[in-house]
């Protein structure tokens, strides 16, 4: 990996003597505020685009306009702390790069490791292994960018790292080969749609373990060739108390330990000891992929993983149907720190002959990152 050279960007935060502001609120937010905290480095506002509600309070720091900030400071440092793949917020956050000194700060959707020097020179070895196991020149572009991005926190990386969605379904995925998709985290039909659109005669089987989202999975589904199921996909089956609202970040409230919520006997509260609805957690039906394939008689060409940090423990319940179908592997790599390395790592020891490729589409921060398995 001779060409990651980038400097740490929470070791460079520890010597900038301008102000430091954040843009956005939310999860995001607070990882970020955690993780200055931790190296004794404090934000001196917070901003939010325009439209957003006024007058709040965040973490001590008063919400402001941009052009708040700008009256107050004559030159600062702007630290990016939310995820989009908006094109109008990606162009305000490019606006904003061209004259202030910008970052998108890499913190995991899930999980409390940060991608920090320290850990990437832990992986080194590992992380050149992954690279030489890519498929193509390209992979390993994306591969170098990606880990450049996660540890600088600069833009340039993230817009190198970018293709298009639709060009690698044609050209690398082949996606008008595949017959039978297993569609896991399947929302409200959103992807199922889009594969629909790619290709017709298809059969997909969507699993989507909330209950609201799936309430609008059948809808969408109605006469359509899919087949709904309401489960959680892991490496066993069970039940298991999942939490969230509705919204796509749906998660195990085992996953909400850290940072913005804590478990205790009484329930899960929040930084400020409000706490979590119990609306909100609810107990979910969780099997393998070995388990829903055999059972239900699925043979898919294409499997997408796309279940919030589950992914992992996803693939360690789909060793058989791996071994015995090969199906298509395309598999979110951005929840958690640990998949950017994890993931390729248990689906290349299973020495199935698959190439590897590794694609990010447009968005910030690295989210929309996805291995594919061939």
């Amino acid at each position: 990996m001779e060409k990651i050279t980038e400097q740490s960007l929470w070791d460079y935060l520890k010597t900038v003597k301008k102000p430091i502001v954040l843009y956005g609120m939310g999860n995001g937010a607070e990882r970020v505020m955690d993780k200055l905290e931790e190296i004794n480095v404090f934000p001196k506002g917070i901003f939010s685009s325009s439209g957003f509600a006024k007058n709040k309070v965040f973490r001590g720091l008063k919400l402001c306009s941009f052009e708040d900030i700008e009256k107050t400071y004559k030159d600062f440092l702007v630290l990016v702390c939310f995820g989009s793949a908006r094109d109008e917020v990606l162009e305000n956050i490019n606006r904003i790069a061209k004259s202030k000194e910008l970052y998108i700060p890499d913190v995991p959707v899930y999980g409390n490791t940060v991608f920090t020097k320290e850990y990437y020179l832990k992986h080194k070895e590992n992380s050149a292994f992954i690279k030489n196991n890519f498929s193509d020149e390209r992979s390993k572009e994306v591969f170098e960018n990606i880990i450049n991005f996660k540890l600088s926190g600069k833009l340039e990386f993230l817009k190198a790292a970018e293709d298009n969605e639709t060009e690698v379904f044609n050209n690398i995925l082949n996606f008008n080969k595949v017959n039978s998709v297993l569609d896991l985290g399947a929302y409200k039909g959103d992807t199922a749609e889009y594969y629909l659109n790619l290709k017709g005669n298809l059969k997909i089987f969507a699993v989507e373990p909330d209950v609201k989202n799936f309430k609008k999975l059948k809808a969408f589904a109605e006469n359509k060739n899919i087949k709904c199921y309401n489960y959680a996909i892991l490496n066993k089956c069970g039940d298991f108390e999942f939490g969230g609202n509705g919204g796509r970040n749906q998660t195990f409230a085992s996953q909400m330990s850290y940072p913005n919520f804590k478990l205790n006997n009484k329930g899960i509260y929040n930084k400020n000891n409000k706490k979590t609805e119990e609306k909100d957690i609810k107990t979910v039906k969780t099997v393998t992929i070995d388990f829903l394939c055999e059972n239900e008689n699925i043979n898919p060409d294409f499997i997408k993983f796309d279940i919030e940090g589950e992914e992992l423990n996803a693939l360690k319940g789909a060793v058989n149907t791996i071994k015995t179908k090969k199906p298509v592997l395309y598999i979110s790599a951005y929840h958690k720190t640990e998949d950017i390395l994890d993931i390729p790592n248990f689906v290349l020891s299973l020495n199935m002959g698959y190439k590897m490729y590794i694609r990010h589409y447009k968005c910030t921060p690295c989210w929309d990152t996805y291995y594919i398995f061939k």
